[in-house]
């Protein structure tokens, strides 16, 4: 079984990128919408160079 994810490793999603809009995550589903704006882990990363960490 995985573990539930650090909540230092999660993306917070405004409604239209989680559910509302044609850019949604559950709307494209993963594969699209990580082709478009990248994977987790690279959004993560990046995000944390960003903020210094």
């Amino acid at each position: 079984m995985g573990q539930k994810a650090s909540h230092y490793d999660t993306i917070p999603l405004c409604e239209a990128h989680h559910q509302t809009s044609g850019n949604a995550i559950h709307l494209m589903g993963m594969r699209p919408w990580e082709a478009k704006y990248g994977t987790q882990r690279e959004l993560i990363e990046s995000t944390k160079g960003k903020l210094g960490g």
